[in-house]
Formats: structure tokens, C-alpha cells, sequence
């Protein structure tokens, strides 16, 4: 049985839930639509399919390449294998998986209550909208904008200077290029652009009294305001351009009324909805005990823990300030961020209505209707092999100090910070230009002598001498400055420190090289203590896919599972394969490209696109993927399959090309 992945195992039950066990009876279903049999049930061809409509298209799109069905129909079977394992173990009734199953579908039933009692109930017509608009005009305004020149000094003595400068009839610029000390600002020449009076400026950060000043002086083009001190600093400014705000048309923000008002119009019906619920069961809160709670740091309730907030008929609605701080870590963590900006009681109004919602959908029975359904049914499943892969696999692993000691003396190289080099680097448009400039390098390198070095390079070279320096060169065939260039960087690994290279040919442009290596820090490796947990989680992955291969044999053969991988067949046309195959070379992924062409082969053996994808794969694994071994025997396989062709003689050429018996020109690739 092929082995697969832990992470791939999960990733499907993840990513595309799982598909129910069937009961349908083997004899109503056709034999040849029948994917896997096990005991009690089947995978069939519309299973097999229904999982694959669930995949985003990148993963549908891989499906297609060879081999990647089958391993496919392979994990499906090993997931139900796991399922029926789990659930003959109890684990589905586990009251610790029924609990997390409860935690993580409560927001799922909540969604969809909250559509079929408020969301659904939103109806707006046009005059529903412009009244909107008409009652909320401060909502469609378009805020106003001005552009400035700005000076920033650091004290007042800077700001007379400033002043007198003025006075002289110095320009603004001149003064700002100067004068001014706001790095931001002078990268855009002094010129701050975009302020909205909303208090934020570029450059400068939250001032609302600067920025007031900049929307409410008398605005005179080009007058020189300031100096102004806030609590920012001290500011000189010009005004180029100020504009007011203005009234947006209906028209023209339509949609964006549309989206306010159905927000505005769902507040109300919810906000009428908490207030029923609370009247309905006589709801009270504690005001004062509310005001108490620590939302930002739970820690600092524990002596108020015990304060009833809220009595009510209803006893599960009799809250103390635990059971508020219970509600309000089970609404979601990026939720709880953004709630706990607001005051204590809209924080608590946030976590009742959801409660109210809750309280009454499994009254109704809500909950149950949506577990009928196969979305929810699949969730349900997913969370019951989640939590039978933590309790039969990762919680049975076992790591010892050993065991890390073992694996960091084997993998120490994973451990290692890579060596790297200093390296001067001087770049000459040919060998014969770098020819002259060599000799008066070396005694220039002899004498210690850098201005003479940077008066060679202004009179050779073609790199500017303050860019002669590549810093951190790594031996990894890539160059600072040069790009990749697997010569020139293994030349300067092979150069001992302080030594001065020969000529070298650069791969970019064609140019040629002198270089020196000026330091080496050497490779460092990380001491054990640090990668700890590094090691153990490698060693969990590890050992986990071990086990999980281990047990998946065990329940396939126990359940007697019998996987068909011989009754799929390709779901796209050999031009569909072609395309996807062209697809992934454009985006460079040539190993993808050669298992869609293979995937032809496979199934399209009609002499036409078989023919084709045959020599596409022969001739991506010489020109693309560079595998000259595989090209060669990929050509060989393809000549001895199909001696005679239209592709036959660039198929030839290629090979004699690849062997070293004849320099040719290579052809182009066939459309």
C-alpha cells in the first residue's frame, strides 16, 4: 500500500471534509462505478467526485497530473479507514471531542440563525436608501485634502533662524532642503501631500492641533505659516493646495449607502431583538459590578470573580463575573480584539446578543436541523478524526533527551548559520579592458592603496567603486550585485582570503572580473539548547508518520478495504492537458509540466498526443529542467517507440546534441 503523508492525511480532511460512510447496497450501484469496497460500505465514483468538487481549483487542476488520482482515491480510502476506527474506538462519543465539536460549530449555527432571523429580514427599497442618505449626508462626505511644503526644527533658536532666513526673502525650499530636520518629508523634497483633517500627517504622526492649523488659517498660496509649537515639535508649513470638504451625490455612493443601511437596519432589528429576550425573561445587569471587569487582562478578576452582572429567570442567564469572562473567550480571538475597544457594557451587549441567539436555536432545535445537513455532517466529521489522530498518533509519541541528542549529532548541518565572505569586486566590459586595469590593481592591492583602487575602477571598470563590496556572498551560487553565476561564485570559494583572482568571466553581460576576498566568517552551528523544540517537533512529525503508516495498513486490512485504482480515468481532454501543461511551465514548475504531459501518455495512446507529450517530456527535461540523464533516456525511449515522425528529427539532434557526438543548433519549442 503506498504510504502517505500525515499532513497530506490531514490536510484532506481538513481542507475538504470527509465523505459519510454510505449504506448504499452494492448491488444498486454499478460495478464499475464502484472506487473502494470495504466492510459495510463503498467510495463511489459520485463520492470520488463530490470530494473533488470541494477542492479549490489549484488542487482540482493538480488531480490531473499523472499519478496524483490515484494517490487521491488511495488517502480517501485511508481516511474512512481511520473514520471507522475511530468511531469503533468511541471516540465519536468522546465528551471531550462532543465538546469541542459544540465550541466549534456554535459560530457555524450562529451564522446561519443570525441570516434566517435578522439578515434575511433586511429589505430595502430605493427610498429606503436615499432617506438614508438624506438622514446621514455627514456619512458621504469627501473629506478634505491639502498638500504643504514643511520645515521642522529642533528648538527655537533653530526657529528664529528660520524666521530671519524668511524675512531675507530666502525661499521656502532653500530654507526646508536646509534647515528642516524631518527625514520623512525630506524624501519627498519637504513636501507632505495628502492630509485629510482627520489629525494623522505623514512624516509627522497624530497632531490634531497642527493639522487644525493647517485646515483653518487663512489660506494664502505659498504664504509661510509658523513658527507653530505642539506637542510634536515645532513647524513651519506653506500650503500648496487646500480643498474643502464636499458633499458626495446620491448617485455616485449609492452602493455605499446600500451597504451602511443594511448595517444600520440590522443593528436595529438585533438591538430589538436583545431587548425582547432580556423583557421576555426578565433580564437584569449590575451596572456597577460590570464596570469592575478587566476585559483587557483577565488575570486581574479573580477578586471580584465570584460578582453577580446579571440575574434572570432563566438560570442560565444568572451570570457572575466568571461566567460574563466565559461567554467572552468563546467568541472568537480576532472578534474579542476588536470588541475590547469599547466600553464594558458594549462589550457585554456584544457577547448577550450571540448568547440570546444561541440560547434560542437550541431551543428550537436549530442546531439539529443543520447537523442534517452533509456541510455540517462533514464538520462533525472532520473534528472526530482531528481529535482520533491526537489521541491514537501525536499523544502516543514519545520523545527522549536521547532521542534529540541523536537526531542534532545526525542533522547537525540543518543546525548551521552558512559561512560567507567579504568580497571587492571590481567589473570590466572585456577581458581586454580588465587586462589593463590588473597589474595596477595588484600593487594598488599590494600598497594597501584605496584611492589609487577607486581611481582604476573610474578609469576600467563599470561598477562604481562604492559599489565594489559584496558583503554577506554566500556559497550558494549567488553573487550581491552579480545575480546568480555558479562560476564566478565558485571562483570566489576557491580564492584563498587576501589573494587576488585571475581574470574571471562573468555570466551577466559577458563581462570579466577581478576580485579579492578582503574576509571569511566561517559557519557557525547553533548549540543544542537552542533548537530544542526544533528537534522535537521533527522527531513528533517524524515518528508520527511512522505510527499513523503503521496503524493505516493495520485498519485497511482489518476493514477489508479494496481500493480500485485501475477504474479512474482521466477528467480532462488531452487539450485541456496540453493547456494545463503549458500552464505550469510558463510559471516555471517544469516537474509539474512533465507529470501532465505523462498524463497523456497514460491515457491519450493514439499516436498523435501521446506522440507529442512523449517528446515534450524528453525535451523539458533537457532544456528546462536540465536533467540531462533523464532527457537523454526520455529521447531514447521516445526514437525507439516511434522511429518515424515529423518531431523524429529535432528528437535526433537533440540526443546526438546531449551525447557530445555533434554540435547543433538547437530547435526551437514546437508550438
Amino acid at each position: 500500500m503506498k504510504k502517505t503523508s500525515i499532513l497530506l492525511f490531514l490536510a484532506i480532511s481538513m481542507l475538504v471534509l470527509g465523505c459519510s460512510s454510505t449504506s448504499t447496497k452494492l448491488d444498486s450501484v454499478k460495478e464499475a462505478d464502484i472506487y473502494v469496497e470495504y466492510d459495510g460500505g463503498m467510495i463511489t465514483k459520485a463520492d470520488y467526485e463530490d470530494r473533488i468538487s470541494m477542492l479549490p481549483e489549484q488542487q482540482r487542476e493538480s488531480l490531473n497530473m499523472a499519478g496524483n488520482e490515484a494517490i487521491f482515491l488511495e488517502r480517501l480510502a485511508q481516511e474512512q479507514a481511520f473514520y471507522m476506527k475511530a468511531n469503533e474506538l468511541g471516540l465519536d462519543k468522546d465528551p471531550e471531542v462532543l465538546s469541542i465539536i459544540d465550541q466549534r460549530l456554535k459560530q457555524y449555527y450562529l451564522n446561519e440563525y443570525y441570516e434566517k432571523n435578522i439578515r434575511s429580514n433586511v429589505k430595502l427599497t430605493d427610498q429606503n436608501l436615499r432617506d438614508f442618505y438624506d438622514n446621514n449626508q455627514d456619512l458621504f462626505v469627501e473629506a478634505p485634502v491639502a498638500n504643504i511644503r514643511y520645515i521642522q526644527v529642533a528648538n527655537q533658536e533653530s526657529a528664529d533662524k528660520v524666521l530671519a532666513d524668511l524675512k531675507k526673502g530666502i525661499s521656502f525650499d532653500n530654507i526646508a532642503a536646509v534647515k528642516s530636520i524631518n527625514t520623512g518629508a525630506k524624501q519627498n523634497g519637504n513636501v507632505i501631500t495628502g492630509l485629510r483633517n482627520n489629525g494623522y500627517i505623514q512624516g509627522i504622526g497624530n497632531d490634531t492641533e497642527l493639522d487644525s492649523l493647517i485646515f483653518n488659517v487663512e489660506f494664502e498660496p505659498n504664504k509661510a505659516y509658523g513658527p507653530y509649537e505642539t506637542a510634536t515639535g515645532i513647524h513651519f508649513f506653506s500650503i500648496i493646495m487646500r480643498e474643502d470638504a464636499k458633499q458626495k451625490d446620491f448617485e455616485a455612493v449609492k452602493s455605499d449607502v446600500k451597504t451602511k443601511a443594511r448595517v444600520a437596519k440590522e443593528t436595529d432589528l438585533n438591538d430589538a431583538y436583545t431587548k425582547n429576550f432580556m423583557l421576555d425573561h426578565n433580564l437584569s445587569i449590575d451596572s456597577e459590578n460590570l464596570a469592575k471587569i478587566d476585559f483587557m487582562n483577565l488575570a486581574n478578576n479573580n477578586d471580584i470573580i465570584e460578582a453577580s452582572v446579571i440575574t434572570s429567570d432563566l438560570d442560565s442567564f444568572n451570570w457572575t463575573v466568571e461566567d460574563v469572562l466565559t461567554a467572552f473567550n468563546s467568541v472568537p480571538r480576532q472578534e474579542r480584539m476588536f470588541i475590547t475597544q469599547n466600553s464594558n457594557q458594549e462589550i457585554l451587549d456584544h457577547v448577550l446578543s450571540k448568547e440570546f441567539y444561541f440560547y434560542n436555536l437550541k431551543a428550537e432545535g436549530f442546531d439539529k436541523e443543520l447537523n442534517e445537513q452533509p456541510k455540517y455532517k462533514n464538520s462533525i466529521r472532520t473534528f472526530i478524526l482531528t481529535y482520533a489522530y491526537k489521541k491514537l498518533i501525536t499523544d502516543t509519541i514519545e520523545i527522549t533527551d536521547a532521542d534529540v541528542e541523536n537526531f542534532y549529532q545526525e542533522n547537525k548541518e540543518k543546525f548551521a548559520k552558512p559561512g560567507f565572505r567579504k568580497v571587492e569586486i571590481l567589473n570590466f566590459a572585456s577581458e581586454e579592458v580588465a587586462s589593463q586595469a590588473y597589474d595596477k590593481y595588484i600593487v594598488a592591492v599590494r600598497n594597501s592603496d584605496t584611492k589609487k583602487i577607486k581611481e582604476i575602477m573610474e578609469q576600467y571598470a563599470i561598477n562604481s567603486f562604492d559599489k565594489r563590496i559584496a558583503d554577506k556572498t554566500f556559497r550558494n551560487g549567488i553573487v550581491p550585485n552579480f545575480g546568480r553565476d555558479n562560476i564566478l561564485s565558485e571562483a570566489i570559494w576557491n580564492l584563498p582570503v587576501n589573494e587576488v583572482s585571475d581574470i574571471t568571466p562573468v555570466k551577466r553581460g559577458n563581462n570579466f572580473a577581478i576580485f579579492r576576498t578582503l574576509e571569511e566568517t566561517p559557519k557557525k552551528y547553533k548549540e543544542l539548547g537552542a533548537v530544542i523544540p526544533q528537534i522535537q517537533n521533527n522527531l513528533t512529525r517524524s515518528k508520527s508518520k511512522e505510527k499513523f503508516d503503521n496503524l493505516i495498513d493495520q485498519y485497511m486490512k482489518e476493514y477489508n478495504f479494496v481500493v480500485h485504482q485501475d477504474k479512474l480515468h482521466p477528467r480532462a481532454t488531452a487539450d485541456e492537458l496540453f493547456a494545463l501543461a503549458e500552464k505550469q511551465a510558463k510559471l516555471g514548475k517544469f516537474k509539474d509540466t512533465i507529470l501532465y504531459y505523462q498524463q497523456i501518455v497514460n491515457n491519450y495512446q493514439n499516436g498523435k498526443d501521446d506522440y507529442k507529450a512523449m517528446f515534450m517530456i524528453a525535451f523539458t527535461q533537457s532544456e528546462y529542467v536540465q536533467d540531462k540523464e533523464a532527457a537523454i533516456k526520455a529521447f531514447e525511449e521516445f526514437i525507439e517507440k516511434y522511429p518515424q515522425g515529423e518531431l523524429n528529427d529535432d528528437a535526433t539532434y537533440m540526443l546526438k546534441e546531449l551525447k557530445g557526438e555533434g554540435s547543433i543548433e538547437i530547435p526551437e519549442l514546437i508550438d
